[in-house]
């Protein structure tokens, strides 16, 4: 019996071999080997070194031109930011010119138009069910609700039962629509642009590993339901580590270190670039010091921030009565004060089948040990934020490391987001 691949594959193959140099395979293949080297190099050079150097150091050795670095992942889109990178030099940097300004977000400020991402393939349509049923009974009745719902074969079926457990249906309008995410927040950020229009930011690419990029949100489905334009950013982040309350714009430590590795570029360029999109100052929380990014892997190989995303640990309260404003910030400190009475409930016990004293032993332990190693990042976050004119109001927390846990204590951390 003969094996043939797909019809679909081998005509891939094919088109592909026609986009490739009239050369022998042997040759070919020797090729792609000193492109998939090039390609390596380039990613390391711009994690060590800046964008203009390494654009100027590809054309001089090689005579590439502008598509040909853009073929090697170069963001030569960037470049149009150094009037004098030709001449190898990051004089005259000018940063986009402003186009929007982010939306604030705080308890404080009245809530807008609801944006819901869902994905049904993750087992989540119990939970679902349950918030969109409460977001109906408890909103003003002219706040709109929109879901999108990736797309699938459950999809439509969602919608439907969706509608069944509403008391209005007609509020909530569901639309479908790819995502790089289920978090909403992560891949796009509200804004507004020059004459008060919405928009929503999306990053320049989401989770871009050696290959393609995700694309961040299906443009026309977002467009379709929300009514919004879409504009993308030069830069690399997930909404998670961008915070604004409307007395400044907090970003994680780790985003700029990612642009700095990714595109290779400063951190008083990162940040000017920010500004300008975000239309408002900008400001880091963590040590971008302690943040490294692996060229080889492409990816952070450690972090500056007390857990990935800075909006796990910390959460903007706006202002009030023209009271300085207010951020809430975990404090392990304060959850060891609850640390007994967690210890005594009964479903720690049940998880893992231990004697209680000795379950109860390692489970202290586990929490004093994150505990131990969260709270100098935390402090830091703390003097940083205070530095902005934050009040800062500490919330106790108890959290774990699953991927050391001894243990095991289930669903039973203390955290917020």
């Amino acid at each position: 019996m003969i094996e043939r691949l797909p019809a679909q594959l081998e005509a891939e193959l094919r088109g592909l071999r026609s986009e490739l140099p009239r050369v022998t395979s042997h040759q070919l293949i020797r090729h792609a080997r000193a492109a998939a080297l090039l390609i390596s190099w380039c990613r390391r050079a711009l994690a060590q070194g800046h964008l203009v150097s390494t654009a100027v150091a590809l054309r001089d050795a090689l005579g590439l031109r502008r598509a040909d670095l853009e073929t090697l992942r170069i963001p030569v889109d960037l470049l149009d930011l150094f009037p004098r990178w030709r001449d190898g030099s990051r004089h005259g940097f000018r940063p986009p010119p402003p186009h929007a300004s982010l939306v604030p977000a705080a308890s404080t400020l009245p809530l807008g138009p609801i944006r819901l991402l869902f994905a049904p393939a993750a087992g989540a349509v119990p939970l679902m069910l349950p918030l969109l049923r409460a977001l109906d009974a408890r909103l003003d009745s002219d706040t709109a609700i929109t879901v999108m719902v990736e797309p699938g074969k459950t999809a439509k079926e969602f919608a439907r039962i969706a509608k069944q457990v509403l008391r209005n249906p007609r509020r909530i309008h569901f639309e479908i629509g790819r995502s790089a995410t289920m978090f909403a927040r992560d891949h796009a950020l509200a804004a507004r642009g020059p004459k008060g229009e919405p928009l929503l930011l999306i990053p320049r690419g989401f989770r871009p590993d050696r290959g393609k990029e995700d694309v961040a949100l299906d443009t026309r489905a977002t467009q379709r339901a929300l009514g919004v334009k879409v504009r993308r950013s030069l830069l690399y982040w997930e909404g998670g580590n961008i915070l604004f309350d409307g007395h400044r714009c907090l970003i994680g430590a780790d985003l700029v270190r990612e642009n700095i590795g990714r595109l290779g570029l400063a951190r008083d360029e990162i940040v000017a670039i920010l500004q300008a999109e975000f239309g408002t100052e900008v400001a880091v929380l963590g040590d971008v010091s302690r943040s490294a990014f692996d060229g080889t892997q492409d990816r952070l190989s450690r972090s500056g921030q007390a857990s990935y995303h800075i909006d796990l640990d910390v959460s903007p309260l706006g202002a009030v009565n023209g009271q300085p404003a207010v951020v809430m910030l975990t404090d392990p400190d304060l959850g060891h004060d609850v640390l007994p009475r967690v210890l005594r409930h009964p479903r720690l016990h049940a998880w893992h089948g231990l004697a209680r004293r000795v379950g109860q032993t390692l489970q202290a332990d586990e929490y004093r040990r994150v505990a131990d190693e969260r709270r100098p990042r935390l402090q830091r976050y703390r003097r940083q934020l205070e530095r902005l004119g934050y009040q800062v109001v500490a919330i106790p927390e108890l959290r774990v490391d699953p991927s050391r846990s001894v243990a095991g204590v289930g669903n039973m951390d203390f955290a917020f987001c």
